[in-house]
């Protein structure tokens, strides 16, 4: 046995800079949880106040057991599963039963996760640290915890701070974390969950070799995009000058396809006018002169950027 108990959830979603709403499809949800060795357990069953028991089930590999009804409203859950003492009985492979108390008190729900920097966690540059940043929760204290999760678009977990159950977990009062640098890849939407945690039990002895805990959640969705790092491509080298008079004077430089770069032209190489960017499409880019010839020398410089 590793962690149980019961959490009362309030699930939120952030799009954008300013607002926190309710999430449309599971704001409220009663969880009930068993996480275990593989085949260890045998049955669990949660005796809620004023109403009947209600059964735990296995996740495929029998690691994880849960109960878990989902409400649109906090009344409605409430209503369900009020505050009060709930029993979660355990029966193992030893053939041991035990029923393990909880106390669920009054609404504890902390206050809504809100991500400070979305505009920033929109734009990251994959190949360098980033910090994201929140606001605490009213009365958060180090008792409380708050975690991090990013899933890919496939739904798979690419980054996780621990879980409240571990060691390292994040206490309530950080207000931010550092995604290092090579988490994410270049180009791609990631979906991120913030979640503060608040308990009313929390209790290694009630059953051994477990964390039992009873108490509120509160998560937010939001979005996370990285883009692709600009390459600078390596120093133009001109050649291959050629005068042709219907034309104009015209040259060859070496390129990067995608890559843009800047002509200028000088009479002095001193002061540089920039005679257009250019976007390359092969290794090799031509360029043609036609303004018009003046008296003296004149100069060509190929930089990259626009």
């Amino acid at each position: 046995m590793t962690d149980l108990g019961i959490l009362k959830e309030h699930n939120l979603v952030q799009s954008d800079a300013a607002s926190v709403v309710d999430n449309s499809t599971n704001a409220y949800v009663f969880t009930t949880f068993a996480d275990v060795l593989a085949g260890s357990l045998i049955a669990s069953t949660l005796f809620p106040p004023f109403s009947a028991f209600q059964n735990l089930s296995p996740n495929s590999d029998g690691t994880h057991w849960a109960l878990v009804k989902v409400f649109s409203t906090q009344s409605s859950l409430d209503s369900r599963y009020p505050s009060g003492s709930y029993v979660l009985l355990v029966h193992d492979i030893s053939h041991s039963i035990q029923d393990v108390p909880f106390s669920l008190g009054p609404d504890g729900f902390p206050g809504p996760p809100h991500v400070n920097n979305y505009h920033q966690a929109q734009q990251i540059a994959a190949g360098a640290d980033f910090s994201l940043l929140w606001s605490g929760f009213a009365g958060a204290t180090n008792t409380d915890f708050a975690q991090l999760q990013i899933f890919d678009g496939g739904g798979g977990e690419v980054f996780a701070s621990p879980d409240f159950a571990a060691a390292g977990a994040l206490p309530g009062t950080v207000t931010n974390l550092v995604i290092p640098a090579g988490t994410l890849v270049e180009n791609q939407t990631y979906q991120g969950l913030l979640t503060f945690f608040r308990f009313t039990t929390s209790n290694p002895n009630l059953y051994a070799g477990a964390l039992s805990v009873a108490g509120f959640s509160s998560s937010t969705a939001f979005s996370l995009a990285t883009f692709a790092a600009p390459v600078t491509p390596p120093p133009a080298v001109l050649g291959n000058p050629l005068l042709a008079a219907a034309r104009g004077f015209q040259f060859a430089f070496s390129s990067v396809p995608n890559a843009t770069y800047t002509v200028e032209e000088s009479a002095n190489l001193s002061a540089w006018r920039s005679l257009g960017a250019v976007t390359a499409t092969e290794a090799s880019t031509v360029f043609t002169d036609a303004s018009p010839p003046t008296p003296g020398p004149r100069f060509y410089r190929v930089r990259s950027g626009n």
